[in-house]
């Protein structure tokens, strides 16, 4: 294999990356892919006519792929904080709890991400691993942790 850089597209990670080479140089520093890239690509062509969304286009929208797309388009317009001091002195358990929502301004220079979508566009952000909103995932934890034993 050479050392290019492989890209294929699709709604669940819109713009992924495969390099078999040197580093990639396609996607802004810290950033796991390319959130301008993921956010045209899923509000573009992912969209389909009769409602939902799909793969890629040429596809039937689905439930499965409409989830995705939505987490995907929440995931590139929204950034979370992990604070890994706090949940480890409380228990392995805790830290998928340790995630949380930055506000962040419009135009994020440090991720070089342009406003390039419509307030209407903008989605709720989701937790990263249970991928529900932050509230939803709140109250499920405060509802459960109040419960003894099984």
């Amino acid at each position: 294999m050479d050392s290019t850089t492989q890209r294929i597209e699709d709604s669940m990670g819109g713009l992924k990356l495969h390099e078999s080479g040197s580093g990639i140089t396609n996607v802004p520093a810290r950033s796991l892919y390319h959130r301008e890239g993921l956010i045209r690509y899923i509000l573009c062509c992912c969209q389909a006519e009769s409602g939902g969304l799909r793969d890629k286009p040429g596809k039937h929208a689905d439930a499965y792929h409409s989830c995705y797309a939505l987490t995907g388009l929440s995931s590139a317009q929204h950034r979370s904080h992990f604070a890994s001091e706090s949940c480890l002195a409380k228990g392995p358990l805790e830290c998928a709890f340790g995630w949380s929502p930055i506000k962040k301004p419009q135009v994020d220079n440090d991720l070089d991400i342009k406003q390039i979508h419509d307030a209407a566009d903008i989605v709720e952000p989701v937790h990263p691993i249970f991928v529900i909103p932050y509230a939803a995932v709140e109250h499920t934890r405060s509802f459960f942790s109040s419960k003894t034993g099984f």
